[in-house]
């Protein structure tokens, strides 16, 4: 399988995000103050940053990052949203982020379903403009595991041009902190939102089979895509 056209392989590496954006509703906005996954997020954004550098070498520009969000691995993890309290503290600490600069997720999920509605022939509108595709340079992809009394988290940042994986970043954190910090989101989420949502029905939750197809077709695609050279 062999892509021409860069344009085309980042559209279709970039795909897979239409079915892990939809449904998200208002983004969640992390707590002030300090506390141990807001650390946790900051050590892990920091240890992405160095391992990219050393992958693309320190003169590399500043690179375009989508958080794709952050799959809970176990039925109490996902029963509590962790992910999306991990996400939440994650997309704060990048924001800070010398190496990269976060796509607007809603802008990228709107730009995509216009794009699979024009693959798919039925709008017969103006092609979109795929150029826009390009500010997304990598993707980032986090699940929640329990680990003992606690959770493991874990991050892989993939290239979209490539496929490839080129930065992972994981840390330990105590089950009574990620807790605290899932329930305090929510009440934050309900607050700002005015309606009564419980903590496991914040966002419509990953489920294990779409994320792994994803991540599958995205490493796919990657190890497929050989450029053209004149």
């Amino acid at each position: 399988m062999k892509f021409r056209d860069p344009i085309v392989t980042i559209c279709l590496t970039l795909g897979l995000a239409i079915s892990l954006l939809a449904g998200a509703s208002q983004p969640l906005t992390a707590q002030s103050g300090d506390t141990a996954l807001r650390a946790a997020a900051r050590q892990a954004a920091g240890e992405l940053s160095s391992a990219y550098l050393q992958e693309r070498g320190p003169l590399a520009m500043k690179a375009g990052l989508s958080l794709l969000g952050v799959e809970n691995l176990s039925d109490g993890a996902a029963r509590k949203q962790l992910g999306e309290a991990v996400a939440a503290y994650m997309e704060e600490a990048l924001t800070q982020s010398a190496v990269f600069y976060l796509v607007d997720r809603r802008q990228l999920q709107a730009l995509l379903r216009e794009v699979e509605l024009s693959l798919s022939g039925l709008f017969d509108g103006e092609v979109p403009d795929m150029s826009a595709l390009r500010s997304a340079d990598v993707l980032l992809a986090g699940r929640v595991v329990e680990a003992g009394s606690g959770y493991r988290v874990l991050f892989s940042l993939v290239e979209v041009a490539s496929g490839q994986i080129v930065a992972t970043a994981a840390f330990e954190i105590a089950a009574a902190d990620l807790d605290s910090a899932a329930t305090e989101l929510a009440y934050r989420y309900v607050a700002a939102n005015g309606i009564g949502l419980s903590a496991g029905s914040l966002l419509l939750p990953f489920t294990n089979n779409l994320y792994n197809k994803g991540l599958r077709l995205l490493v796919q695609l990657g190890a497929a895509y050989r450029p053209e050279r004149d």
